[in-house]
């Protein structure tokens, strides 16, 4: 970022008052003597300047005027200088002026780049060469202090410059040419026609003056505009009219005639002009005052051959895609180092004039290949973008952005009244913490006590429920298993379908234990109950339940399967010798005419997750669990000794789907594994709106089995879109709404409510398209991926607001 400071210098009778401005107001004031020898070695060192150099200045003939002895100038010139600036720095040492200096050699130190804007009053002070004041050589930092000049009325704002896709437009003006050789300025311009779309206009022998006037007019104010605005000639100081250029032999052209079509140009988009002539303050001042960007001008006069050698440097660098600014400060060191012999003092003659609002003009490479690396990560952004990525493919940041992602989708569908209406299709009998308080049965609920168990069955079975799935993984001998398996039998018996949980461990199926004949899979169906708590489970090829299937998917397809039975169809039988499951899935194959059941049993995990998670640990497009759906939506929670001791009362609803399982106390798990897991903040969130939910810290995996029945039942599969890709692409934006903002220049006040707008307007289509389409699109990452890339060039591209 560029940091400003703003110097006002004004000279009055013989005291020089000196204001430092920046920031949010700060200010140091100081007042020093001008010292009269300035004055006396300045014109001292003029007069050798223009002794040394003698003819073709770029000065009207006859103003400048010759200088002609014998005296070595060369040698003059040189003692002059020095004198001239040893005065000029002794000077801006002085005691009264410490506070101003040190204040920005203190800058210098901490900031990354500083422009000093300076405005100086007589003209007698700004011809000074302040360009060479050593304020950078007194300071061990590593900025730079740029000093830009400006003028000290202003009454035009900057314009936006047009976003032009060609190249920069160029208007050259060709003024009076007498004792000037330019065919090298032209040469010069020649290498640059890659970079620049050119047009020239100027005077040529026997051209009507007037018409020449009318002309250069009506170019200027051309209706497509121009960029850049260059003038080769004679042209000199003239305060009143605000400068004045020679356009012919004795015909002149004042900035006050000017003004209208430059003020129409600078409309169109003009934003840097180059006068390489002489004495260009007044010019500099009229242009900067009509709201052009930035302009460079000789203060004095110019030797033709060093603007010649002087718009090589400058123009060889602009081609470096230097800004202005650094394109002239470069272009006056190689005048320093390289032709300080030839050229004496000639790097002490261009100014840059600036419009303290506008950022600074430079050359934008062309090309496909360019257009590409506009759009490529800076060193910073793709540092971040790394970050961003390496977050969005961490399991457990993954897990949390899709907790809160689901807590403002919760608050999403509860602001916009989009919460389902339907009854929960499934009733959870739980064994809670209350119930093992309850039961003498239940002193050591690892493993769940079996004659419990029955009981709880027969209670149901005498509600006469349709399709009830046991939560517990009956693989090994107990006890009570007689009565267990004899009352699981009534209950076939009386038309329940049992669905019975399995489990794998170490690549093992561990199904219902055979020996305790509990069940039989040729009447009953057992399912696996292994599963991510916060994602469905589903069969992941298409014969895949023939030899495995989910717990939760059984429970799903055998309630759809009961909805649609007609009479003859399989149903569970004690008698039966064929494994029901082979049963149940050829029978649903036949009716194909029945949708919503043929849809239930052609889901499938697809291949495309099953490789990210085989190949990558990734849970990419698998469905999740949708917890934005309050619980009270999803199931019925009733605990289990409330089923033992209250069933007439409790108003079962027998066409849901029944589930017995551990309702969050301590114990519950399997081999080790808990049963209870991190309460999702989704949950919680509802949770802390129903008074008569439970008040458990921890999410039970029953809860989740319910979920995942729901969402098969309603058809509600909610794909996520991975953050990897999300972050890519809002990078991508970003970097666009980055080139946007640059192109356009909007400011600062402007752009920070687009960003705004357009993350909230994020925010509210991805909360739409999570209910209508099904599709998560994540929110965090791809948030700060934006910020990170759009942010910095709002705040950087208008550090001069």
């Amino acid at each position: 970022m560029v940091t400003i400071y703003r110097l006002n210098v004004y000279k009055v009778e013989q005291t020089c008052l000196f204001e430092l401005s920046w920031g949010q107001g700060q200010r140091k004031t100081a007042k020093l003597p001008y010292p009269s020898a300035l004055t006396v070695l300045y014109q001292s060192w003029q007069r050798d300047y223009l002794g040394y150099y003698k003819s073709e200045l770029r000065s009207r003939v006859g103003v400048a005027g010759q200088v002609i002895s014998q005296v070595n100038w060369h040698s003059q010139l040189g003692q002059s200088e020095a004198k001239l600036l040893s005065e000029f720095h002794r000077w801006l040492r002085r005691e009264p002026l410490h506070d101003i200096r040190d204040q920005l050699i203190q800058a210098r130190q901490t900031h990354d780049s500083i422009t000093l804007f300076l405005t100086c009053e007589p003209i007698e002070v700004a011809r000074l060469p302040w360009e060479a004041w050593e304020l950078s050589a007194e300071a061990s930092g590593r900025a730079p202090i740029r000093i830009a000049r400006c003028p000290a009325n202003i009454r035009s704002s900057t314009v936006e410059p047009p976003n032009r896709q060609d190249k920069p437009r160029v208007l050259v003006i060709w003024g009076d040419d007498t004792n000037l050789d330019m065919n090298r300025d032209r040469n010069t311009l020649t290498e640059f026609n890659a970079l620049l779309d050119i047009t020239s206009i100027g005077w040529q022998p026997g051209c009507d003056t007037l018409t020449l006037k009318q002309d250069i007019c009506k170019t200027v104010a051309n209706k497509d505009g121009w960029d850049m605005l260059f003038f080769f000639g004679h042209s000199n100081e003239a305060k009143v009219v605000g400068g004045e250029i020679a356009i012919a032999p004795n015909a002149t052209l004042s900035l006050q005639d000017l003004t209208p079509y430059l003020k129409t140009a600078q409309s169109k988009g003009l934003q840097f002009a180059l006068f390489n002539s002489c004495s260009g303050i007044d010019i500099a001042d009229s242009l900067i005052d009509l709201g052009l960007n930035q302009v460079v001008i000789m203060r004095e006069p110019i030797h033709n051959q060093v603007a010649q050698t002087f718009l090589s440097h400058f123009l060889h660098q602009l081609a470096k895609w230097c800004d202005v600014h650094d394109a002239l400060l470069k272009a006056c060191q190689s005048l320093k180092a390289e032709n300080h012999l030839t050229y004496p003092s000639a790097y002490l003659i261009p100014s840059l004039f600036h419009h303290p609002s506008a950022p600074l003009f430079q050359l934008e490479p062309q090309g496909w290949l360019t257009k590409i690396q506009h759009w490529l990560p800076t060193r910073r952004q793709a540092a971040a973008l790394g970050v961003l990525a390496l977050l969005s493919v961490l399991p457990p940041v993954q897990q949390r952005l899709l907790s809160g992602r689901l807590l403002a989708q919760s608050i999403y569908r509860q602001v916009t009244l989009q919460i389902p209406k339907s009854s929960p299709p499934v009733t959870l009998i739980q064994v809670d913490e209350a119930s093992i308080r309850k039961s003498q049965q239940l002193g050591n609920p690892q493993p769940i006590n079996r004659d419990y168990l029955a009981s709880l069955i027969e209670q149901l079975t005498e509600q006469e429920v349709s399709i009830l799935g046991i939560d517990y993984v009956l693989d090994r001998q107990q006890p009570e298993d007689a009565r267990l398996a004899s009352v699981i039998q009534q209950a076939v018996k009386s038309g329940t379908w049992l669905v019975l949980s399995s489990h794998w461990k170490d690549n093992e199926h561990i199904l219902v234990n055979p020996d305790a004949q509990i069940a039989n899979p040729n009447w009953s169906l057992q399912g696996y109950i292994n599963a991510p708590v916060r994602h469905m489970v589903l069969p992941g090829w298409e014969d895949m339940c023939y030899e495995v299937c989910p717990f939760t998917y059984w429970l799903a397809l055998s309630h759809r399967y009961r909805q649609m039975l007609t009479p003859g169809d399989p149903k569970p039988n004690l008698q039966s010798q064929v494994k029901f499951s082979s049963t149940l899935l050829n029978t649903i194959e036949q009716k194909q005419t029945v949708h919503s059941l043929q849809t239930l049993s052609d889901l499938k995990l697809s291949s495309l997750a099953n490789q990210m998670k085989t190949w990558f640990g990734q849970y990419w497009f698998y469905p999740i669990l949708d917890f934005s759906i309050p619980p009270e939506r999803v199931f019925r929670r009733v605990a289990a000794y409330q089923l033992l001791e209250n069933t007439d009362v409790l108003d079962l609803d027998p066409e849901t789907i029944f589930i017995i399982g551990a309702g969050g106390y301590e114990e519950a798990g399997v081999d080790g594994h808990s049963d209870n897991f991190t309460l999702p903040v989704a949950i919680a969130y509802w949770r802390a709106q129903d008074l008569e939910a439970n008040p458990s810290n921890v999410f039970p995996g029953i809860e989740a089995n319910a979920y995942r029945v729901h969402h098969l039942l309603e058809n509600h599969l909610v794909l996520t879109v991975p953050d990897l890709w999300i972050v890519g692409l809002a990078a991508f934006l970003g970097k666009a709404g980055e080139r946007a903002f640059r192109n356009r220049k909007l400011t600062r006040r402007k752009s920070i409510p687009v960003l705004i707008i357009t993350t909230v307007a994020y925010g509210l289509i991805s909360g739409q398209v999570f209910i209508t389409a099904k599709i998560l699109l994540p929110l965090l990452l791809p948030t700060v991926a934006f910020w990170f890339y759009a942010f910095p060039i709002v705040w950087r591209r208008h550090s001069y607001d």
